[in-house]
């Protein structure tokens, strides 16, 4: 987990409060990037070339701050970007590359979750991008002309004054969820997922390619992190089949079962 942050078209003279309103985010290193009208700001959790592609990322092009994980960064590599001058092996990196090369296309290429602020220095435009299912947060506000953007509400909250959105606070509380791109403040946006789509497949059909969906995913997963990977155990279907697949590519796979003292317990 990393967080993003950024201003267009209104001054930042100080990026540190906002820096450290999501520290927690990104306890290993943090940057920031300030070019004409825009500021870029990022806090990093380091899990892929951990000791390289600190962030913002900057070429001679572009500056770019992601938060998120891309787990098939090294076979899009392969297929698309075997000539391209990569100076590290992060996945941050294969997603810039991908988009410098392929533009937005190639975002349905990408197998993770991310969000990302993507500044082209020759073009002077800004644009930001999330997962489809919404893994990674996004907000945004704009105030004239000015577009206030990070991964979390509180970091917005130091940028500019916020109004409580009663409304959205009511619809939260009705259905458990901010409906669309509501919020719990007036004016701030959260980016809605796309729907997905929905294709018609036979029982077997469909039991096949779920198969093969898991297991890549898991395998990815698995192989993508330059850190240690763990998963959580309950002992339901879902979480008994993710260890299941992951345990044919490891043989040092940790599990984790809540269990809270005299309430609850998923351990037996």
């Amino acid at each position: 987990m990393c967080g993003i942050a950024g201003v267009v078209n209104a001054p930042v003279p100080d990026g540190a409060p906002f820096l450290n309103a999501m520290g927690h985010r990104g306890p290993d290193s943090r940057g920031e990037f300030q070019e004409g009208p825009v500021t870029l700001l990022h806090t990093r959790l380091a899990v892929v070339d951990i000791h390289h592609a600190g962030q913002p990322f900057c070429t001679d092009r572009y500056a770019f701050v992601f938060n998120g994980e891309i787990y098939n960064h090294d076979r899009l590599r392969k297929q698309h970007l075997a000539d391209y001058p990569f100076t590290t092996r992060s996945d941050t990196e294969t997603l810039l590359a991908l988009l410098d090369r392929f533009g937005t296309e190639a975002l349905s290429w990408t197998d993770g979750m991310f969000a990302f602020a993507l500044w082209d220095r020759q073009e002077k435009t800004l644009l930001l991008g999330r997962d489809r299912a919404g893994k990674k947060p996004l907000y945004y506000a704009q105030r004239g002309e000015a577009l206030y953007f990070a991964s979390e509400l509180n970091t917005l909250k130091k940028m500019l004054p916020l109004e409580i959105d009663e409304n959205g606070l009511a619809l939260y509380l009705r259905a458990g969820f901010f409906p669309g791109e509501t919020t719990a403040y007036k004016r701030v946006r959260w980016f809605d997922p796309a729907a997905l789509i929905k294709e018609p497949l036979s029982p077997d059909e469909g039991a096949a390619r779920l198969e093969a969906a898991l297991e890549e995913a898991v395998r990815d997963r698995l192989l993508s992190s330059d850190r240690e990977v763990g998963a959580f155990l309950s002992g339901g279907i879902d979480s008994s089949l993710v260890v299941a697949l992951a345990a044919q590519h490891t043989a040092k796979l940790k599990t984790f079962t809540v269990r809270f003292p005299g309430a609850y317990d998923e351990s037996p």
